[in-house]
């Protein structure tokens, strides 16, 4: 009886380790990247995923879906500041002891806007004037356009706080980055004055339409998104001010409490080579952070003045950093009683 019983375990165990072992050969490897933007080529992922065998879960949203748990994000240094404020990204070393990025230029990596460690820059556009100049008598080289009674329902600004309190501060004269009550109540009390002007406020998305309907004469855009608008409208034209800008950065994080931590050093190792790089931006319009990417692209975006734009003279150009919490709390209170959101 025993032998039997013993002979009948045996089958069980054999049993059990052939349907465990065939739910370990069939399971799915696969990785959920958020982008807070279309900034990565398809193309790009089914590359990645032919290669390794991990499939990319792509997610897209300017705003952050609250139920979307992604192994790795890309998106700017206001989101990612945040989050790292938040303990909710993970130090990159813990991904994978050895550096990525190292195809990234150093004044990238210590300029981001985010404690060093976290993010992988990989991509970046400066913020300036989208106008169309047959629509109106427009002299466009200050940011104070924007508060000019002349252009009174004919004026589109960002539908976000923190480009909105920048504009502000662009036009003051002031630092864009500051965190000065002062200061922030200054550019509050501008878009206050500001908003009688205003026709919307809207995502870059939804510019287009606002530029092709003749309803807008100007209106603040990133050279990248200005870009794509001019191709399908020439009239329109893009502008630097004097005052100077900013850059928005965009760069990739690994999410803290993912459990594919494996996948996602996969994944940013293969993004951030050279090659990777460089076919991004080309993919997106966005400007690369490498220089050796930069060698790889054709002379026709290396010499692309919305890409690689000619600065005015002493113009400032910070990347725009994530605002402390306390600062951020109460921007984000004036910008609601401000815009209704």
């Amino acid at each position: 009886m025993n032998k039997w019983i013993s002979l009948l375990l045996a089958v069980c165990l054999v049993l059990a380790l052939a349907v465990l072992d065939g739910s370990a050969s069939t399971a799915r490897a696969v990785i959920t990247v958020y982008s807070q933007g279309d900034w990565i080529s398809p193309d790009l992922l089914e590359d990645f995923s032919r290669q390794t065998g991990i499939e990319v879960d792509y997610i897209v949203s300017e705003t952050p879906p609250q139920d979307v748990q992604a192994d790795v994000l890309l998106a700017d240094s206001e989101l990612l500041g945040s989050l790292a404020e938040q303990g909710a990204l993970a130090a990159l070393e813990s991904v994978r002891p050895e550096p990525f990025g190292e195809e990234i230029d150093a004044s990238f990596l210590r300029d981001c806007g985010v404690p060093e460690g976290y993010v992988i820059p990989c991509l970046w556009t400066s913020m300036g004037l989208l106008y169309n100049p047959t629509q109106s008598d427009l002299q466009v080289t200050s940011w104070g356009i924007l508060f000019d009674t002349r252009f009174a329902g004919q004026i589109i600004m960002p539908d976000r706080y923190r480009e909105a309190y920048a504009v502000a501060l662009a036009a003051l004269g002031l630092d864009v980055n500051s965190a000065d009550d002062d200061t922030l109540l200054a550019a509050e009390e501008a878009l206050e004055r500001q908003q009688a002007l205003v026709l919307d406020r809207c995502s870059p998305a939804q510019l287009e339409d606002y530029f092709a309907s003749g309803e807008a004469v100007i209106a603040p855009c990133y050279a990248a998104v200005a870009g794509k608008l001019m191709a399908e409208n020439p009239q329109l034209s893009f502008i630097i001010p004097n005052e100077g800008s900013w850059r928005i950065l965009l760069s990739y994080a690994v999410a803290a409490d993912t459990d594919r931590a494996g996948y996602a050093g996969q994944f940013l190792d293969y993004m951030c080579r050279a090659e990777h790089l460089a076919r991004n931006a080309a993919y997106c319009g966005y400007s690369t952070t490498s220089t050796a990417a930069w060698n790889l692209l054709d002379k026709s975006w290396q010499q692309n003045p919305l890409a690689y734009p000619n600065l005015p003279d002493g113009a400032h150009v910070p990347v725009l950093e994530a605002m402390p919490v306390r600062q951020r709390t109460r921007c984000l209170r004036g910008w609601a009683a401000l815009s209704g959101q």
